[in-house]
C-alpha cells in the first residue's frame, strides 16, 4: 500500500472530503458516506481515513462493550493469521468492523499489523494512537506507538509518544527504553553520524573543517558540541547505564543550546542505577525545565513586541503560560502571567471625584476597577490609558509533601 496525500488527490475528491469534513458535527452520516467510497479507491491516504474516523465516532459514540477486553483475548491469533495471508484484505475487513464499531480494539490492532506488514507506519500509527486514545489504562499500546514511530524514523513522535505513556506509567521500563533509542537515533542525525562514511573520518573532516574556519568559532563550537553528543550517544549504546557519560552529553547539547536534548538526555540518565540515588540531578533537571520555559516565553514575548498582532505568538505563549512537569519527587509548575498596575494620578485626572471613589480606598482597587469597566463606569480609553501590564514569570515547586517553593523569573524574562 502507497502512501497518498491529500494533495495528491483528483481536486473533486478533495472537494467532496472538504465537505465532509464541514459536516461531521451536523450531517456525519453524510460524511461518512462521501468518505468511505473515498477510501476504498485510495486506502493511502491516511488523512482521509482519519476524518472518516472523526465522523464513525461522532455518530456511533465512543463507548465500549462489556466483553471487548475477553473478545480481545480470544481473536488476536486470528489477527495475526488474517495479517499474514492478506494485510490489505485484512485493513479492509477491518474497515467493516471500525464502520459500526469505530473503536473497536481489534480492528485497530489488525490494521496495526498489516500496516506494518505493508511497509506502512504512519498507518500503523495512527491504528496505535487510536488504541491509546481509546484503552488510555493499556501500556502496550503507547509502547508500541513509541516504536512504530522509532522504526519510521520519526523520533520526534516516538519521543511525544513514550512521554505521554510515562505520565501516565512513569518509570515503565518498555517506554524509558523507546525513549533511549529514539533518543540516540535523534542525537545521530544531528550531528550528521548516519551520513556515508566512516566514524574515523567523519572526526578527521570535522577537525579541519575546525581548522579551515575560525572566523565562526561559536557557531563552531555548537556544531562540534552536537558533534561530539553524537559519539556519546553511541558509547552510551555500548554502555547505557553509565551515569558520567550521561552527564557528558547533556554538557554538549547545553554548549550547543538545545536545551530539549539536554533535558531529555539527563532524564535518561536519572533511571540509571546511579542516577536513581543521585538526588542533584533532581534538581539539575528541574532548573533546566525552568530554563526551557523562560527561554520560550521570552522568545515569545520578543515576537509579540515586534508584531503586536502576531496572533500564532499571543497564542503560544498562552499555552506556555501555566505548565506542569513532574521531575523526580517535585512538581514544577510555571507561570507565565501579566501583572497589572494602576496609575491613580492619571485616573484622578480623567474621571469624576465620584467614579473616583467608587474604586479607590488609598490606591486603585483591581477588583473594583475592572468591575467598572466592565459596567462601563469607566471607558476603554480611559482604562488602557490608567492601566500599565508588566509580563511576569514565576515558578511554584511542590515537594511530596505538597511544600510550596515559589520564584519570581521575571528578570529573566521580561
Amino acid at each position: 500500500m502507497k502512501k497518498v496525500a491529500l494533495t495528491e488527490l483528483d481536486p473533486r475528491l478533495q472537494k467532496q472530503i472538504t465537505a465532509a469534513d464541514q459536516q461531521l458535527k451536523t450531517n456525519p452520516q453524510y460524511a461518512i458516506e462521501v468518505l468511505s467510497g473515498i477510501l476504498v479507491r485510495n486506502p493511502g491516504c491516511l488523512e482521509v481515513r482519519r476524518t472518516l474516523r472523526k465522523a464513525q465516532k461522532a455518530l456511533l459514540g465512543t463507548k465500549k462493550g462489556l466483553f471487548d477486553g475477553i473478545t480481545g483475548a480470544l481473536t488476536s491469533g486470528k489477527i495475526a493469521k488474517a495479517v499474514e495471508a492478506d494485510p490489505l484484505a485484512a485493513i479492509a475487513g477491518a474497515e467493516e468492523v471500525l464502520a459500526k464499531k469505530p473503536i473497536d480494539s481489534n480492528a485497530n490492532k489488525t490494521i496495526a499489523l498489516a500496516a506494518i506488514k505493508l511497509g506502512f507506519h504512519e498507518l500503523a500509527a495512527f491504528a496505535y494512537e487510536e488504541l491509546a486514545a481509546n484503552e488510555p489504562t493499556q501500556i502496550q499500546h503507547f509502547v508500541d506507538l513509541a516504536n512504530v514511530w522509532i522504526v519510521a524514523g520519526e523520533n520526534d513522535n516516538a519521543l511525544n509518544a513514550a512521554d505521554k505513556g510515562l505520565k501516565l506509567f512513569p518509570g515503565n521500563g518498555d517506554l524509558q527504553e523507546a525513549v533511549r533509542k529514539a533518543s540516540v537515533n535523534k542525537t545521530m542525525k544531528k550531528g550528521n553520524w548516519e551520513d556515508k562514511g566512516d566514524f574515523q573520518s567523519k572526526l578527521k573532516d570535522k577537525d579541519e573543517a575546525l581548522r579551515l574556519d575560525q572566523s565562526a568559532r561559536s557557531v563552531t563550537d555548537s556544531a562540534t558540541a552536537l558533534a561530539q553528543a553524537a559519539e556519546l550517544a553511541q558509547k552510551i549504546q555500548e554502555t547505557p547505564d553509565n551515569l558520567d557519560l550521561y552527564r557528558e552529553i547533556v554538557r554538549m547539547f547545553l554548549i550547543a543550546e538545545d536545551l530539549d536534548s539536554a533535558i531529555a538526555w539527563l532524564q535518561r540518565g536519572r533511571v540509571t542505577t546511579l542516577g536513581k540515588a543521585d538526588t542533584s540531578l533532581e534538581r539539575q533537571e528541574s532548573d533546566l525545565v525552568i530554563r526551557r520555559y523562560e527561554s520560550i516565553s521570552k522568545q515569545l514575548r520578543e515576537a509579540i513586541t515586534a508584531n503586536p498582532v502576531d496572533s500564532v505568538s499571543k497564542e503560544a505563549l498562552a499555552k506556555n503560560g501555566t505548565e506542569t512537569v513532574i521531575v523526580g519527587n517535585e512538581k514544577v509548575m510555571l507561570i507565565t502571567a501579566n501583572r497589572r498596575s494602576y496609575n491613580l494620578k492619571t485616573l484622578t485626572d480623567m474621571v469624576s471625584s465620584a467614579v473616583l471613589k467608587k474604586v479607590t480606598k488609598t490606591e486603585i482597587d483591581g477588583k473594583k476597577f475592572l468591575s467598572a469597566v466592565e459596567l462601563g463606569i469607566i471607558k476603554g480609553d480611559v482604562a488602557e490609558a490608567v492601566t500599565k501590564s508588566t509580563p511576569y514569570t514565576q515558578f511554584r515547586v511542590y515537594d511530596l509533601n505538597d511544600n510550596v517553593e515559589e520564584g519570581d523569573a521575571t528578570a529573566k524574562v521580561a
